[in-house]
């Protein structure tokens, strides 16, 4: 009995140093610096999720590519930022998504839940430092562990045959949203059900790691834009429209924040009521890269000249 419960230790031991060699193995293999470099001609970086993944079309501005992906919270974006920066010095200006739902409680969920961290972990897990893995370990310990096992397989595929981490959007990339439902979802009781269900608490976690990204990159000296896209004004999104705004002027008030809140959105260029379809995202993309072209960003007036363009445009709809 004594010999084959020593045999089973020993065993136990060898296949959890086994384990760790390949954890290891695998964090070396996703992790190379090459494997973040874009050939893009691009100057100017977007960041955040869906909305921006969705609505800006990277193809239609110029020296601009679109890295934003759906389900990413701010605590991943930044693990990404951390590898893309020092890949690709070429870049000048990070524009990150500043939505009304980033800030919100359910955020967490995006951070530390199994289905986040399965995808996301295993991608970002080689740029977290000690208080990041800790961090998560705290949270969800059985979830980080089994992301750790996807990693390993990842890594082992990735070994036999390498992915281009831009051409298949592994770190995100504008997404062609054919859809149209607002017009469904109104007949509905959709709007009702999300306004109960949007709950006034902080995502503590997010708005931190949002600041570690604004820390990022200044510290690689690049500029930093925070961007809110296009809302529809029966948007049930904005509930906590006070609070997203004190968190930005109490925290981020260095920050440049292009404002599109009031751009026209209607229901044909509408994937739903969160994000443009690929109509609204052609339109707009347009519209977003006439202003930068027109040098928005070196402009000590940014939101005026928004809100002028916007009204402009507007009017330009109504008349027709």
């Amino acid at each position: 009995m004594k010999a084959a419960l020593q045999k089973l230790a020993l065993f136990s031991v060898i296949l959890l140093a086994m384990l760790l060699l390949a954890a290891w193995a695998a964090r070396r293999v996703s992790g190379r610096e090459s494997r973040y470099h874009f050939k893009a001609s691009a100057d100017k970086m977007i960041i955040g999720h869906s909305y921006t993944e969705c609505g800006l079309n990277d193809s239609l501005i110029a020296r601009t590519i679109n890295l934003s992906q759906g389900g990413e919270s701010y605590f991943y974006a930044y693990l990404k930022l951390k590898k893309l920066l020092p890949a690709n010095p070429q870049i000048k200006t990070v524009l990150v998504s500043y939505a009304n739902n980033q800030i919100q409680e359910r955020m967490d969920k995006w951070v530390w839940d199994d289905k986040y961290l399965d995808n996301n972990l295993p991608k970002y897990i080689y740029a977290m430092d000690v208080s990041d893995y800790v961090f998560l370990l705290r949270k969800n310990p059985v979830g980080v562990f089994r992301a750790e096992l996807t990693l390993i397989k990842n890594a082992a595929s990735t070994a036999v045959r390498p992915r281009d981490l831009f051409a298949d959007r592994t770190v995100g990339g504008y997404l062609y949203l054919k859809r149209n439902k607002v017009d469904s979802l109104l007949k509905t009781d959709f709007l009702e059900k999300e306004q109960k269900s949007i709950r006034m608490k902080v995502s503590k976690a997010n708005v931190d790691y949002l600041k570690k990204i604004v820390e990022l990159c200044r510290k690689h000296h690049v500029d930093v834009v925070f961007l809110r896209m296009p809302m529809r004004p029966d948007s049930p999104f904005a509930k906590n429209e006070s609070q997203f705004d004190s968190i930005r002027k109490a925290d981020f008030a260095d920050v440049a924040f292009l404002d599109f809140k009031h751009y026209p959105t209607p229901a044909v260029e509408c994937g739903d009521f969160e994000h443009f379809n690929h109509i609204g995202a052609r339109k707009f993309s347009l519209f977003f890269n006439d202003l930068l072209s027109d040098g928005l960003l070196q402009s000590g007036n940014k939101q005026e000249r928004i809100d002028q363009a916007i009204t402009a445009l507007t009017s330009k709809k109504t008349a027709e």
